[in-house]
């Protein structure tokens, strides 16, 4: 295996989303699309999926971040319950030579 390609993060709100990654993070947007139809249903097995996708990368190599919006059929909020170790829960750790300053930021 030659190298991680991308991380993907289902989001409820893609512009919102894209605000944090790209506007105040700093990420580049690589790519910004709406999916949907037979091919996709089949490949993300869920029958009628529509969804927006956006592909975003910290410079101009490495792995990427994959968000996922469903709009169709809408992703089921996380549970108010759900603990660190449950299944499907995730989480992003980004590089800084001042968390305090990027916090403030």
């Amino acid at each position: 295996m030659p190298g991680f390609h991308h991380f993907g993060r289902i989001v409820t709100d893609m512009e919102q989303s894209l605000g944090f990654y790209a506007g105040l993070l700093g990420m580049t947007v690589l790519v910004d699309e709406e999916l949907a139809g037979p091919e996709l249903e089949a490949q993300v097995e869920v029958p009628g999926a529509l969804m927006r996708t956006a592909m975003l990368r910290f410079g101009s190599q490495g792995p990427m971040l994959e968000l996922i919006q469903y709009r169709e059929p809408r992703s089921a909020p996380r549970r108010p319950d759900a603990r660190p170790n449950d299944l499907g829960t995730d989480h992003p750790c980004f590089e800084g030579a001042d968390i305090h300053a990027s916090y403030e930021a």
